[in-house]
């Protein structure tokens, strides 16, 4: 007997599905997608415990007849091409027959769906695979489809989902990286109820932006055009002042297909080099437009990445568009200090120790607790600046090389678990400032709002996704809050295994509210710095778990420049 054999259709079935449902973000994208391709003017996406319990998408497009409304399930059945001369023309965003087919093989799923021309609609009932029942239905024109109870029948697949909050995360971000492909067309979002994301559907770009990323950062974004031949960009780049701490916030439509273009991050890059900190990247959401037979979009099996024929001149125009854009704001060379903030001198000194209520920098050298313990570090005596971020200091053992930001962190940190134990304490903003969350950033506040209040920064609805910004945790200041709240954001949306919620919050306010790279911190500041480093609890590493601290001994030194151990030559 041969050792090949044909797996069974539903092993096929779920194997098929797998590579485009992984999780429920997937589910959205892969039934607005569907929308947007049937002509829709309007779709609601409702999510119910992030996606996991149940997702509800529905709009107004062309709908279905009984017919297609059956073979819509089956795999490999679509409406967007005929054979495989059009796959190097495809201009919609589906086209490989598999969405709902993968949806069903792993949920539960109802359809209810009618074209603008019939007088009834069709019903479809769908369960891990089999279709239950068809028939008539009473509904409006267009498509409702509801998916429960995902990965109800592959467990394995279920467990690795992450939090409900996440699992919304991603799907917030899914829907809206694809409404801006589509700004004619309304998109609402609802998580448990609540609206989370609303776009107007009137055709306008940056107010597609302005939904997703915030009317303050879309009023300040700079246009960008370029355009060779048939190959145009068109779009939007920020200011090096708006900036973020990854590059999600860069993003790149093909023919109006949301997808990953990792040779365009290089250009992008380039084309602010000299005009970001170190680590910070740019705002850009370009729309390219390219001739669909210059374009593979058959790469993917969840079409999220594509191949351009011409990618080096795509390249080129990008990074000409953005320097162009960049130039005609007469950009300086270094971004200017937050509207509020007074320049910073050189060499200025920050503070390390508590606040009162109404202040924001504390003095430098105030200490608030005495170091007790064994520590080489209590004895150091600091003899220079090293940039970008490092101290210099000598102890009775050798040279030691202190990271300002980690020690900063380290004692934040610290400092924000010490008052939560004690109630709370906090710098209470008069007047309360407002800032606008981006719509997958809500989630993540819902998760981590009671702690983050803990640690001091207490933030309350005020309307949509307005907040009140109420009170601050020591040593994080009233300018840029709404950069510094997305950055706050976007580090806890990330989960990582191990550290309780407590310990990530407080480390990401830690983070946030250190001297950043590019400080220097001198004279009693630095010494201060130190001092309040040794009377840590651990003062070896930060939050995160990087070293604080690297000592170089005097035995090491005199091996480095060959020479005896009290420092004569050998």
């Amino acid at each position: 007997m041969g050792r090949i054999v044909r797996l069974p259709p539903e092993a096929v079935e779920k194997i098929a599905a797998g590579e485009v449902i992984d999780r429920p973000a997937a589910v959205v994208k892969e039934l607005l997608e569907n929308a947007f391709d049937a002509g829709a003017s309007y779709v609601v996406v409702d999510l119910a415990g992030g996606g996991t319990e149940a997702i509800t998408v529905a709009d107004d497009g062309c709908g279905m007849d009984p017919e297609d409304a059956r073979l819509a399930f089956s795999r490999h059945a679509t409406s967007k091409i005929r054979g495989a001369e059009d796959l190097w023309r495809i201009t919609t965003l589906g086209f490989r027959g598999e969405a709902l087919a993968s949806i069903g093989a792993v949920a539960r799923v109802s359809l209810i769906t009618r074209p603008a021309d019939s007088l009834a609609g069709t019903a479809v009932e769908v369960e891990g695979g089999r279709i239950l029942s068809v028939g008539p239905a009473g509904c409006p024109p267009g498509t409702t489809v509801r998916v429960r109870d995902l990965f109800f029948n592959t467990p394995a697949r279920r467990k690795y989902l992450r939090t409900s909050g996440a699992e919304a995360g991603a799907a917030l971000e899914t829907a809206a990286r694809l409404a801006l492909g589509y700004p004619r067309v309304a998109v609402s979002v609802r998580h448990n109820g609540r609206e989370v994301l609303r776009t107007p559907g009137t055709g306008d770009r940056r107010e597609v932006v302005a939904a997703l990323f915030g009317g303050a950062v879309a009023a300040k974004l700079l246009p960008v055009e370029a355009a060779d031949g048939l190959i145009s960009i068109q779009g939007f780049a920020g200011p090096p002042e708006i900036n973020r701490s990854n590059r999600q916030q860069q993003v790149f439509l093909v023919n109006n297909r949301c997808v990953r273009l990792p040779g365009l991050l290089g250009p992008v890059q380039e084309a602010y080099r000299g005009l970001l900190p170190a680590g910070r990247f740019p705002v850009v959401v370009l729309w390219l437009t390219v001739p669909p037979e210059e374009v593979d979009v058959n790469v993917h099996p969840a079409k999220l990445e594509v191949r351009l024929l011409r990618e080096k001149m795509v390249a080129a125009l990008v990074f000409q568009g953005l320097r162009r854009a960049l130039r005609n704001q007469r950009t300086a060379v270094a971004a200017p200090a937050p509207a509020g903030e007074p320049p910073r001198p050189e060499g200025r000194q920050l503070g390390w120790g508590y606040g009162g209520a109404d202040s924001h920098v504390v003095r430098a050298g105030e200490e608030t607790a005495p170091y007790a313990g064994a520590s080489p570090l209590h004895r150091l005596r600091v003899v220079g600046w090293l940039p970008p971020v490092y101290i210099l200091a000598h102890g009775e053992t050798g040279l030691f090389i202190i990271d300002a930001h980690a020690a900063h962190e380290r004692i934040l940190f610290e400092q924000y678990l010490e008052q939560m134990r004690r109630g709370g304490a906090s710098q209470y903003l008069l007047p309360a400032q407002t800032v606008e969350l981006e719509p997958r950033h809500l989630p993540v506040l819902e998760r981590y709002g009671g702690v983050l209040r803990s640690l001091g920064l207490v933030l309350e609805p005020f309307g949509g996704r307005t907040y009140l910004v109420k009170a601050l945790p020591h040593g994080w200041k009233a300018a840029g809050l709404t950069q510094a709240i997305s950055d706050l954001l976007e580090y806890l949306e990330h989960e990582e295994p191990g550290p309780s919620p407590v310990d990530r919050a407080a480390a990401a306010l830690a983070c946030r509210g250190a001297a950043a790279a590019g400080e220097r911190i001198e004279g009693e500041a630095a010494s201060a710095l130190v001092r309040r480093l040794a009377a840590a609890a651990d003062p070896w590493v930060c939050p995160h778990g990087r070293p604080t601290v690297i000592a170089v001994g005097y035995d090491e030194l005199a091996r480095r420049f060959r020479r005896g151990r009290h420092g004569h030559g050998e």
